[in-house]
């Protein structure tokens, strides 16, 4: 976020995305399009964030010690999260992103970043839950259980997945298949 804060002109966009995630960049460029589009509409006075994953809404801390994502009383001391983006893919203005880092030189980092950063951090810019916007279709696939598939099979493993997922995107909007 610093990089692209300190590196690219405020009306880019910067889109995050976890490691094991395939984007449709066309589906994506759409949304962007759309919600550039709404602006005024809306009455936003800056581009939304776009959750192009899950959104998360009213969810509840992980308070059992031993399980994923554990968070303490005495590090979170909220009953639920804010309004957030799951770290997934999520799509944001420069501008807010840089608005966002600055932000977070201000707070101990929670461990969650996709809360800290969509959900904590977006709250204290004063940005309101209704321009955290969940993508529908979402413009992305996630792919889950690759760790340790780390076998002779794994380029035919692979290669199935890509084609199904190829597939879902070609029935969505054409993309590059140079």
């Amino acid at each position: 976020m610093y990089w692209a804060s300190t590196n690219l002109p405020q009306d880019y966009f910067y889109s995050t995305a976890d490691d094991d995630f395939m984007i449709n960049v066309g589906l994506l460029k759409e949304n962007i399009d759309e919600n550039i589009g709404r602006m005024d509409l809306e009455g936003w006075k800056e581009f939304p964030i776009l959750c192009g994953f899950v959104y998360g809404e009213k969810e509840l801390p992980v308070r059992e010690e031993n399980r994923k994502w554990y968070l303490p009383v005495s590090i979170y001391k909220w009953k639920s999260f804010p309004q957030y983006c799951h770290g997934g893919l999520y799509t944001i203005s420069v501008k807010i992103t840089a608005q966002l880092y600055e932000e977070s030189r201000l707070l101990q980092p929670l461990s969650l970043d996709d809360v800290w950063i969509t959900g904590i951090l977006r709250n204290r810019l004063g940005m309101p839950d209704d321009m955290v916007i969940k993508i529908s279709p979402p413009p992305g696939i996630h792919f889950d259980g690759y760790v340790g598939k780390d076998t002779d099979s794994k380029r035919v493993f692979m290669q199935k997945d890509w084609n199904n997922i190829f597939d879902k995107f070609k029935n969505t909007m054409a993309i590059c298949t140079c």
